[in-house]
């Protein structure tokens, strides 16, 4: 891939941005042990789709680069659904270069209920926790998800 390549990266269906996502909290580059700074990242929420330019140095075929990128919600089910990378020759992304279509599984850093999680290190420790009714864990309390407040908070039922 030459110097000055572009990236479209398809992120699967169960993986979606939060909310807050615009601009992305990280969005970087790697390769081997060099950061590539001044890459613009681009997110597209309707074709699920992240763009990725310019690739400051050229990557050789065999060479491998890390693109992190922030604010992705865990997804709440696990699952074997690739994300998929196309590689162009510049930010105009008219002519393509490759295309990757499977083997990169997204990793996941908390483990459920919780939506978002202090880091890999403590992924049961909870920040927040889904709203959107696909679980019934919604109320974040000590690093935790429960379907309703804890009573040791004092709060009681209408009924």
């Amino acid at each position: 891939m030459p110097a000055g390549a572009a990236l479209i990266v398809k992120y699967p269906p169960r993986i979606h941005p939060t909310e807050k996502t615009i601009p992305l909290s990280e969005c970087s580059v790697k390769l081997l042990s060099v950061h590539m700074h001044n890459v613009t990242c681009e997110l597209d929420r309707a074709t699920s789709t992240l763009r990725v330019y310019p690739m400051q140095v050229a990557v050789s075929r065999g060479e491998q680069i890390k693109v992190t990128v922030g604010d992705f919600n865990n997804p709440m089910t696990a699952g074997s659904d690739s994300f998929k990378i196309d590689t162009y020759t510049d930010k105009k992304f008219l002519n393509i270069i490759d295309t990757l279509q499977d083997g990169m599984v997204p990793g996941i850093k908390c483990n459920l209920p919780c939506l978002g999680c202090k880091g890999a290190d403590d992924s049961d420790k909870c920040t927040s926790c889904y709203q959107d009714g696909s679980t019934d864990l919604r109320f974040l309390y000590k690093e935790s998800c429960y379907a309703t407040c804890p009573s040791e908070l004092g709060y009681y039922s209408n009924s």
